[in-house]
């Protein structure tokens, strides 16, 4: 019974030591003399072996780079930005076959293995991760073409600046050549040629295409904080252009008009009265910029009457803005730009708009046919017992309504070509609201004998 003990105990201890005999050598470990792109990864797991050649890699490539330069701008392009990295799966799978196998055959690979086995991987590129390093180099490299732009003076002349070209990179011809030389370790710089982008507006084209559209003028008045108000939105507008097909939206161009931009508090029309409110006054410039608009055949697609008649244009002509629901929106209907000139001189606002003449240089006048004038109601009189007999303060004036409706008229010399109705406006009569006086003071026994 013991020997039998014996043997079986001896079988247990042999299998357990040939399971971790077998066990160890099957392990993923390279032989002696295994080197992967001349790196010894002998003795090591794959993981191992990986990382080692990954960092070589990655010490090799990091000085390296190829330059470009183009007119004072340049970049050097490194192997991160090419989105270089190692194909090292034919290497391992090389060296893994040492490994493979049954014992003996593992064992006596390794002893050949000894001699020296040599394997390599390959670099790769990222095409398109190079393609955006080139694009954003591109970008910053790139020099827009300046259009010629009228420049106004205060007496109203003007002047033209030059032109200037810009140029750009083609990043698609740069991409595929830094591909090329990454790709066959041509590390050399390369200079290259930009293409010339002309500007859309030359100085000779633009004297050629500006001439004076239309011009609209109106009698400012009012007080100090209106004036200020007036000049503000004046500022803001004069100079602008917009280009064939661009609207001006009034609203966008001068933006809320706030304390913080110097706006007053000033009398302004507000659901149907007449209140403070910050940037009153400034519909006098919407409403002389729309006449001007109108006289210089342009395209009106917004705008808005106010609640009466404003006393600085004809009836139906007035134009109303206010933040951010009403707009005045003028389309350039043109086929070249149109530029503002926007004065405040003299108590005198003045707006003239500036581009292509229209063909045969045609005269424009407006018309605003009232064809019906309407009453204002009874007057709304509200009594104040603490002022007396005789008091009697405006709140609202009362106001006749109209019917109107408004013309545009092109006039080829003294011949009229075309009547164009422009809108059709009703202003409602408004009765006047007025605070009077009902006290009556006591009268004393003598006083009425006398």
């Amino acid at each position: 019974m013991l020997p039998l003990i014996v043997l079986l105990v001896g079988i247990v201890l042999f299998s357990g030591f040939y399971a971790i005999a077998a066990k160890y050598l099957q392990r993923p470990i390279f032989p002696d003399g295994a080197y992967i792109d001349d790196i010894a990864v002998g003795g090591m797991h794959a993981e191992q072996a990986r990382e080692k050649v990954e960092a070589s890699f990655e010490k090799r490539i990091a000085a390296k780079s190829i330059r470009v330069q183009s007119d004072g701008f340049a970049h050097s392009f490194t192997y991160y930005d090419a989105g270089a990295h190692l194909a090292m799966d034919d290497a391992f799978t090389k060296l893994n076959a040492l490994s493979n196998g049954e014992l003996l055959l593992k064992l006596n690979n390794r002893l050949m293995a000894k001699s020296g086995f040599y394997t390599k991987t390959e670099v790769l590129f990222d095409k398109e991760r190079l393609r955006l390093a080139v694009e954003e180099f591109a970008n910053e490299a790139y020099i827009a073409p300046i259009d010629a732009v009228v420049i106004f003076s205060e007496d109203g002349d003007f002047s033209f600046t030059k032109e200037q070209s810009g140029s750009r990179l083609e990043a698609d011809a740069l991409t595929e050549l830094l591909y090329e030389r990454f790709v066959h370790g041509n590390l050399d710089t390369i200079n290259v040629e930009r293409t010339e982008l002309a500007p859309a507006i030359t100085e000779s084209l633009l004297m050629q295409h500006t001439k004076k559209l239309g011009t609209a003028s109106t009698a400012v008045f009012g007080s100090p904080e209106r004036m200020t108000n007036i000049c503000l939105i004046v500022d803001a507008v004069n100079g602008h252009s917009f280009m064939p097909g661009e609207i001006l939206s009034l609203n966008a161009l001068t933006g809320e008009r706030t304390p913080e931009k110097g706006y007053k508090q000033a009398p302004a029309i507000r659901y149907g009265e007449l209140t403070e409110e910050i940037g009153g006054g400034i519909c006098q410039l919407s409403g002389t910029l729309f006449n001007a608009a109108l006289l210089s055949g342009l395209e009106i697609l917004e705008r808005h009457h106010h609640t009466w008649p404003s006393d600085y244009l004809p009836v139906g002509l007035d134009a109303t803005i206010t933040w951010p629901n009403k707009d005045l929106k003028v389309r350039n209907s043109t086929n070249w730009p149109v530029y503002i000139h926007a004065t405040m001189l003299d108590d005198t606002l003045t707006v003239t708009f500036y581009g292509e003449q229209r063909n045969g240089e045609l005269r424009i006048e407006l018309e605003n046919n009232i064809y019906e004038t309407i009453a204002p109601p009874p007057p709304v009189l509200i009594p104040d017992d603490t002022r007396p007999e005789g008091y009697k303060r405006v709140l609202n004036k009362e106001r006749a309504g109209y019917h109107v409706r408004v013309y545009r008229k092109y006039y080829n010399g003294d011949t009229l070509t075309q009547k164009e109705l422009i809108h059709t406006d009703r202003f409602y009569p408004i009765a006047g609201k007025y605070i009077v006086g009902t006290y009556l003071p006591p009268v004393s026994p003598g006083d009425e004998e006398k």
